[in-house]
């Protein structure tokens, strides 16, 4: 599932569930811890989000997109809506061209922010992609000893041997470090 394709309609925050639709419109609910329930929440009120895109484009003086008018109109019309075919819009509120685009945060915009944030920590070296949270969402969860049906239930599989492929991948690094471990030959 795309995270930046989630809807306000989509989030309970009374009953700290998402509503997901994964590949082949699969759907799905998730359920959210309290902390994560109260971050959404603090976002939605802070950014004034009423209706449309969850994770919103944000201009670089803070400002957080909106749909105009004639969006919501056009959202109105044509429900259920998971990604309006617009171009974009200004933050100002009046649209840069005829055309209008939502103001949905995109991929390369969620890629930018990854990239931002661990950049912001000096221990961190090499790149980061929104695929190494997914493995790393599984591998925490494997190491906390969850079964490997609910992991694939989480993270959307199908099918159980997906899941059992990174659980493989996970297995393989550690007798991988192991090896490199070394405690003198024999006789010393």
């Amino acid at each position: 599932f795309n995270p930046l394709t989630l809807n306000i309609k989509d989030v309970d925050l009374d009953e700290c569930e998402i509503k997901v639709t994964g590949k082949g419109d699969k759907q799905r609910t998730l359920y959210m811890q309290d902390y994560t329930r109260d971050l959404i929440r603090d976002w939605i009120e802070e950014s004034a989000i009423k209706e449309g895109a969850l994770f919103r484009s944000i201009n670089r003086w803070g400002q957080v997109a909106q749909y105009t008018d004639e969006m919501l109109s056009k959202m109105e019309r044509t429900r259920p809506i998971s990604r309006p075919e617009m171009k974009r819009i200004s933050f100002s509120g009046k649209p840069e061209s005829k055309k209008e685009t939502s103001p949905r945060l995109t991929s390369d915009g969620l890629y930018k922010i990854i990239q931002q944030r661990m950049l912001k920590h000096s221990d961190f070296i090499g790149t980061t992609t929104p695929h190494d949270f997914r493995r790393g969402f599984i591998t925490y969860l494997w190491k906390k000893k969850v079964d490997v049906v609910t992991i694939a239930n989480l993270v959307g599989h199908s099918n159980i041997n997906t899941t059992l492929r990174y659980i493989r991948e996970l297995e393989e690094a550690a007798k991988s470090a192991a090896s490199l471990v070394s405690f003198g030959s024999k006789g010393n």
